[in-house]
């Protein structure tokens, strides 16, 4: 079933394996997932975070975003977390960037989700002492606000 191919699919991406992303396109030839959905993203990024090269699978993670694939908005809060997951992994410089990015796309929300602004401290504990006075006061309003 589409679930259970979901689930098998999952357990490979969260063990690193090599060649996940032929055996996700496999599965979607042979119509087992369904690769228009969010959960092809979901895995792609499941996968990213918990390969051994994290500083490559965040650069194909920022390239998966800004590809046809997920434009804009096409990314999901699940994704999202994934993705500052990653860039909190690799110690990314575009952490805070894409952290505000989904800030601003998650509508109608006054303050980020608490477990967005736990990766946000983690991300600002490992900068303490090379964090811009500007966005250690942007980190120290998230964390008041929450």
């Amino acid at each position: 079933s589409p679930h259970e191919a979901f689930l098998s699919l999952m357990g490979l991406a969260k063990c690193g394996v090599g060649d996940f992303e032929a055996v996700l396109d496999a599965c979607v030839a042979g119509g087992l997932v369904d690769g228009a959905t969010e959960e092809r993203g979901y895995l792609l990024l499941q996968h990213a975070l918990n390969t051994t090269d994290v500083v490559a699978a965040a650069d194909r993670v920022e390239a998966m975003l800004a590809g046809s694939a997920y434009p804009g908005g096409g990314v999901s809060e699940r994704m999202m977390v994934l993705v500052l997951q990653c860039h909190l992994r690799a110690e990314s410089d575009r952490f805070l960037e894409r952290f505000k990015t989904f800030c601003a796309a998650v509508g109608g929300v006054d303050r980020a989700p608490r477990s967005w602004v736990e990766l946000l401290i983690q991300w600002a504990e490992r900068r303490r002492y090379r964090l811009p006075d500007g966005d250690r006061r942007y980190v120290v309003e998230e964390v008041l606000v929450a």
